[in-house]
């Protein structure tokens, strides 16, 4: 995440908001501060992450980003699961809790 962090701000050199996360997470954080001084970029463009939701807890999921070529700042992630894995029950159980919670509202 300090990879695609590390890119956005380059992009971005002069976003006060950016600047302010990194340094709230340099101070916080003695593994952000190593992995920011890296000097790594990354881009999502595909892969997997792992989640750990505080209700449900692991999430394994695959994501694909689709870019415009004209704006490269707008982006579709779209996450996907395994067919049947944990992580798709998971996704279930917190949609319908979302949807019970709107209802209910």
């Amino acid at each position: 995440m300090a990879a695609y962090l590390r890119l956005d701000a380059g992009r971005h050199p002069a976003d006060t908001r950016t600047s302010e996360l990194v340094e709230e997470l340099s101070a916080a954080s003695p593994e952000f501060r190593e992995l920011w001084a890296e000097h790594r970029l990354k881009d999502k463009t595909h892969g997997r992450y792992v989640y750990l939701h505080p209700v449900v807890g692991r999430l394994d999921l695959g994501f694909e980003t689709l870019r415009l070529p004209d704006d490269p700042d707008q982006a579709l992630t779209a996450h996907t699961t395994e067919e049947g894995s944990p992580s798709q029950t998971a996704l279930r159980l917190l949609s319908a809790w979302t949807r019970q919670a709107h209802a209910a509202t």
